[in-house]
Order: C-alpha cells, then sequence, then structure tokens
C-alpha cells in the first residue's frame, strides 16, 4: 500500500481447513472460524472483550464418505457476540445424509439463509467442500470427472482451453479390454 505511515490493526479473522482419511476412505474434515479484535471492545450486549480475545470461534467437524455425502457433523460456537448464536447448530446438523458435491453451495445459501442460519458456518462450509476435494486422491482425468467440472470455474469453461485438451487427451486413451 502506498502510505507511509504504517496503519493501526483492525481485526483477524483466521480460517482453518485440515482433513484426515479414514482406513474405509471417509473423509474427516475440520474447519475453524476466529475473529477477533486488535483493540478492546464491547461485544453483544454491552459485554467487554479484551483485545486478541475471539469475538467468534467457531468449529465444524464433518466425517464424509467417499460418496461425498456426510455422514457425520459436529459443530460448536466457543465464542459468539450473542448466547442465542448456537441456537443455530441443530438446523445445521440437518446436514448429515446430504451430498457436499455439485449444488452444496446452492444448498447451503438455500436451507440456511437469514435468520436460520449463521453467515460464519456458511463460511466454513463452503471452504470445506473445496478442502475435501483438493484430500480426494486423484487418479486423473475421467468423462465423469470432466462432466462434474464443466463449467464450474473459469479454467474448467466448458469451451475453454483446459476443457478442451482434457477432453481431447481423454479422447485419445484407449479403453481398458475386457478379460
Amino acid at each position: 500500500m502506498s502510505e507511509t505511515k504504517a496503519p493501526r490493526a483492525m481485526h483477524h479473522r483466521a480460517i482453518d481447513h485440515r482433513t484426515w482419511l479414514h482406513e474405509d476412505g471417509a473423509l474427516e474434515i475440520e474447519g475453524r472460524l476466529i475473529d477477533s479484535k486488535a483493540f478492546d471492545t464491547r461485544i453483544g450486549f454491552n459485554r467487554a472483550l479484551p483485545a486478541g480475545e475471539p469475538v467468534h470461534d467457531m468449529t465444524i467437524r464433518i466425517l464424509l464418505e467417499p460418496d461425498w455425502h456426510i455422514r457425520e457433523i459436529d459443530l460448536r460456537m466457543d465464542s459468539t457476540p450473542f448466547d442465542v448464536c448456537p441456537d443455530v447448530i441443530r438446523g445445521f446438523e440437518s446436514l448429515r445424509g446430504e451430498s457436499m458435491g455439485k449444488g452444496w453451495n446452492a444448498l447451503l445459501s438455500k436451507r440456511f439463509v437469514g435468520t436460520g442460519g449463521c453467515r460464519h458456518l456458511i463460511d466454513l462450509l463452503r471452504g470445506m467442500a473445496t478442502v475435501a476435494f483438493q484430500s480426494r486422491p486423484h487418479n486423473g482425468w475421467t468423462q465423469a470427472v470432466l462432466e462434474e467440472f464443466a463449467d464450474s470455474c473459469h479454467a474448467f469453461k466448458q469451451s475453454g482451453p483446459v476443457m478442451v485438451r482434457l477432453t481431447s487427451e481423454l479422447g485419445k486413451k484407449k479403453p481398458p479390454k475386457d478379460d
């Protein structure tokens, strides 16, 4: 930045995602969000919050089946500005059995919009899907994988250079022989 005087720190948001692969192929994903202020402040109903103490400290753990369906979900809200914030946890537990695959973001937006949700938990859950994908072993491109990715972002634009090349290379592979 162009200012010569160092700016004053105000707010820090840390989002951390981690994954572990279980022997049965399930993927355990943990997402944690911590918000803190760099100065003493008051939150909620005028509660004092010293600098560096968390305004928000929220954790979600998900056990994801190999087919991308949620086997287990656990949510914690260890620090929130209002005592009522954790009341939304029960609604988010309804994600058990849902697929974290295609349509995940739309599902979150539809189910948890407004007073039935929490913006911070939604932010964590959106990132957890991306981390889940990054954690899966990649065994090469298949037609099914390409169809899943088609038009999901700029790089995977159906008519773009990445998809054209991957589709072309996939078409050149010989199918396995039946024995």
